[in-house]
């Protein structure tokens, strides 16, 4: 055999022996999947590496996760990132946008839906999203029918015991009346009054100058004279002339009702009225409105049978979603980067206590046991199968020079 043959074929059989060497190991990795049994022996290296190792594997990954990758520091500083808290912002609007826009479409394509109005007389009129329609498209037709029949008795029930809950917990029973209006202060107790005395002298010297304010002043001389009786009612019968009296009363009347006298008297009455009211402690006035009965049961039944429950629920949900969101955009995107700012805070405050409770090595470990070996297997050789080519190749490299190597020892020692 001539020694550049026996070279060739070294160096050749090193080669396939290196590559498919490293080829087996690789493949070591992921198979077999199942322990082999050749009588009542085991056979050796089966199952492969990472189905024998998988739970170990997955406990080591769920400590490095949550040990090194998932942090608490790291959260904090991805959250505290202003780039990442407008990007976040930024999504919600766009999403909360595109669900008015699918809401609005779907209520149009189904005959339910109230056409937006047009805008400059080009092109057809945009289709109107009401606030039902997002509801249904969310929760579905049949939940949202099942909420609306049980929403006013909820909602009214609700209601009640909260107030009544407050009631007790904070003693409204026992505050004044006056603590429940904003600005009720010695000024405007000055200013009320005079206002409400001004209105209502108003409307009186309307009244009393109107067709009807003057059929009232007749039917009220005619009712003085009856009452009068004795010879002072017959002779008023007979001489006083109930047209004329009304007709010389009238401008008396009104000219009464619209000097400073008599404004500041009902001024000073309505004050102290309003003075007298606002001392009442909320429970009283409660009490005095519902005749005697028990405050608390009285207002618990305005609240729950005598408010207007559906109608504020029918008219909420055909409040309009979508015109409301383009005609306040800078309010309602106000509102979601503040929400967003407020919420990404209390998670980046409390990102230990977070990490802590959802116990992420425990979560990490479980999905890795549940990962299917066969999955894990794609998912690595799609990351790094050109890597694993790259050691098969290496393996018949190596062993090439090995057979090389051998080859020229062999060559030198005959």
């Amino acid at each position: 055999m001539s020694g550049a043959f026996l070279v060739l074929v070294n160096v050749a059989v090193a080669a396939v022996v290196g590559g498919v060497t490293n080829h087996i190991a690789i493949k070591m990795l992921f198979h077999p999947r199942r322990k082999w049994r050749w009588g009542g022996w085991n056979v050796p290296f089966t199952p492969g590496l990472i189905p024998k190792r998988k739970n170990e594997i997955a406990v080591s990954l769920g400590h490095v996760v949550a040990g090194y990758l998932v942090t608490p520091d790291g959260i904090r500083e991805l959250l505290d990132r202003a780039d990442y808290r407008r990007a976040a912002a930024d999504r919600i609007a766009a999403w909360i946008e595109a669900e008015a826009a699918r809401a609005a479409a779907a209520g149009e394509a189904s005959g339910g839906g109230a056409a937006g109005e047009a805008g400059s007389g080009e092109g057809p009129a945009r289709p109107e999203a009401m606030l039902e329609q997002l509801i249904r498209r969310w929760a579905g037709d049949e939940a949202w029918a099942g909420w609306k029949a049980k929403l006013p008795d909820r909602a009214g029930s609700w209601a009640a015991e909260t107030v009544l809950r407050l009631w007790k917990e904070r003693d409204w029973g026992s505050r004044p009346l006056k603590e429940w209006i904003p600005g009720w202060e010695e000024t405007a107790l000055r200013r009320w009054p005079r206002l409400a005395a001004k209105w209502g002298l108003s409307t009186l010297r309307e009244y009393a100058a109107s067709a009807e304010g003057q059929q009232t002043l007749r039917r009220l001389a005619s009712g003085l004279m009856d009452r009068a009786g004795g010879w002072m009612g017959f002779l008023a019968g007979v001489f006083v002339d109930e047209d004329k009296l009304v007709q010389r009363l009238t401008p008396f009347i009104v000219r009464q009702l619209g000097s400073d006298s008599v404004r500041d008297a009902a001024a000073g009455w309505l004050a102290g009225r309003l003075d007298e009211l606002g001392g009442w402690t909320t429970e009283e006035a409660v009490r005095r409105l519902a005749g005697g009965r028990d405050p608390e049961l009285w207002l618990a039944e305005l609240i729950r049978s005598r408010a207007p429950w559906a109608r504020w629920i029918d008219s909420a949900a055909q409040f309009p979603i979508s015109r409301w969101l383009d005609e306040h955009r800078p309010r309602w995107r106000e509102w979601v980067d503040r929400g967003v700012d407020a919420a990404l805070t209390g998670i980046s405050v409390h990102a230990d206590k977070l990490i802590a409770a959802v116990r992420l090595p425990d979560l990490v470990r479980t999905q890795v046991e549940r990962f299917p070996v066969e999955r894990l297997e794609q998912v690595i050789l799609s990351v790094s199968g050109r890597e694993f080519r790259s050691i098969t190749w290496l393996g018949v490299i190596l062993g090439g020079l090995i057979g090389l190597v051998q080859s020229v020892v062999l060559l030198i020692w005959r």
